[in-house]
């Protein structure tokens, strides 16, 4: 699996060289036609600009960001997202 990855991405998530460099998945989104939920943090490596193209494709999202988190929200700010999750199934 390691090298099967490796020659598909890279050498890294930051350094994509193999064959998904040109990979994109923005014009399938439309094709989801469940409800939705976006979860960044404020200091993610998934920046706004990257969940935008995904918020504004959705036809039913909704899209929150962690103030207080990285990429790894669910531990940083476990309540909050658990909240936000919760909210999220009962409302969606």
């Amino acid at each position: 699996m390691g090298d099967y990855v490796l020659n598909r991405q890279g050498p890294s998530e930051f350094h994509v060289t193999g064959t998904l460099k040109e990979w994109t998945v923005i014009d399938d989104i439309p094709k989801i036609a469940v409800p939705t939920l976006l979860v960044n943090g404020r200091y993610d490596e998934a920046q706004d600009s990257v969940m935008y193209p995904f918020f504004q494709r959705l036809n039913k999202v909704k899209w929150v960001q962690l103030s207080n988190s990285g990429h790894v929200g669910h531990l940083e700010e476990t309540d909050r997202c658990l909240e936000i999750v919760g909210d999220f199934l009962t409302t969606a």
